[in-house]
């Protein structure tokens, strides 16, 4: 392998999730020469053997690289020996850093899995040549999210929202307000509950950056999470607040991190889901966008409806290792036609002018995408 680039690496291949990406890139990513990385080379090399006698494949051709976030020289050398790193080594607010340095600086293109406290939005904040960087290195965010990460770090993510989120945009009306009560909506059984996740600071940047760069009308966008009953609605919300206040404290965070299966009612293990219960988990969400027909004035009250669902298996991880590895697949195949030169990017702006949600359709855990009312 020596002088050859790789099109991308995948670094934290041994973790948890990187196993799950490693499995998943062999068919996503056939077309691209990759390889994979870590502090243990005997790990690495055992993992590919692994899952070649469980796929029943020989994967001895995959290029083993180690590299060590405590020794910055190889992480360095990782970045250059390839156009993009797919890094799952987290957590990143620890970790993430001296990673996107590396990319920065050999100009390599980066994705990532983070969705908490981000350490690559922070670091966008603290130096401003991460948001721009003349390197042409794209360096992608948010895939997916993290709920107790984010209660603990609550306080720090307003704070970070102001910082990173302080164009001046316009004051849009109709106002889009928060329902902080149960609530149904047309065509939905469901009672629903504010879901305040870090989905919402990603989907205003992006807007943030279509306003600020194209001059599109942002969105305004809140997000909820359906309940069968009245009841379970009601008390959502303050189960969260109670969390919230739990990941603030020292001694009650660490019973939260000592047993999650108790606290989360099963959900959340430190061994994490089988693989059996993770294929069979599902998820479903339904967007409700309201807005204008193509020449309505804008001042007038909106007149269209459109409703889609998007649904899908093994959210937490098939779909997270989908949409990951697509990035990186849209970033080498098209960033010639994606915004600006580089910078911190969330997806919702930087992958708009691309077919990743076609190539996300495609995958075996991918996205299901239906048209509920135009």
């Amino acid at each position: 392998m020596e002088g050859e680039k790789l099109d991308a690496i995948i670094f934290g291949a041994t973790g948890f999730t990187g196993q799950i990406v490693v499995g998943d890139a062999i068919d996503i990513l056939k077309d691209f020469k990759w390889g994979i990385a870590g502090r243990n080379e005997l790990k690495l090399k055992t993992l590919l053997e692994d899952m070649g006698q469980k796929m029943q494949i020989d994967l001895s051709y995959i290029p083993v690289v180690v590299a060590n976030v405590n020794d910055q020289i190889s992480i360095e050398t990782m970045a250059q020996k390839c156009k993009i790193v797919i890094n799952c080594c987290g957590p990143y607010q620890v970790f993430g850093e001296v990673v996107v340095k590396a990319c920065i600086n050999a100009g390599t293109h980066h994705v990532d899995l983070s969705g908490v406290i981000n350490s690559i939005e922070l670091h966008a904040v603290i130096k401003p040549n991460y948001q721009d960087t003349s390197s042409k290195a794209i360096l992608n965010y948010g895939t997916w999210e993290s709920l107790i990460c984010s209660m603990q770090y609550a306080r720090e993510l307003l704070t970070l929202e102001r910082k990173l989120n302080k164009e001046e945009m316009p004051k849009l009306t109709p106002k889009l307000w928060m329902r902080p009560y149960p609530h149904r909506t047309e065509t939905l059984s469901e009672y629903f509950a504010p879901f305040p996740i870090t989905d919402r600071t990603v989907v205003q940047r992006s807007q943030r950056l279509f306003y600020m760069r194209e001059q599109k009308r942002p969105i305004q966008f809140e997000m909820y999470m359906g309940f069968r009953s009245f009841f379970l609605a009601l008390i959502f919300p303050l189960l969260l607040i109670l969390g919230v206040i739990m990941a603030q404290m020292s001694f009650t965070r660490k019973l939260l991190l000592k047993y999650p299966h108790t606290f989360s009612r099963g959900l959340m293990t430190h061994q994490g889901p089988t693989e059996t219960n993770r294929k069979a988990a599902e998820f479903s969400y339904v967007v409700n966008a309201k807005g204008w027909s193509e020449g309505t004035p804008q001042t007038d009250a909106p007149n269209k409806v459109v409703m889609v669902r998007v649904s899908g298996k093994d959210p937490c991880y098939g779909v997270t290792s989908s949409c990951l590895l697509t990035s990186a697949k849209v970033i080498l195949q098209e960033h010639q036609i994606m915004p600006g030169k580089g910078g911190v990017l969330p997806p919702g702006f930087a992958f708009a002018p691309t077919q990743l949600l076609k190539e996300m359709e495609m995958c075996k855990s991918g996205l299901k995408f239906e048209i509920l009312k135009l």
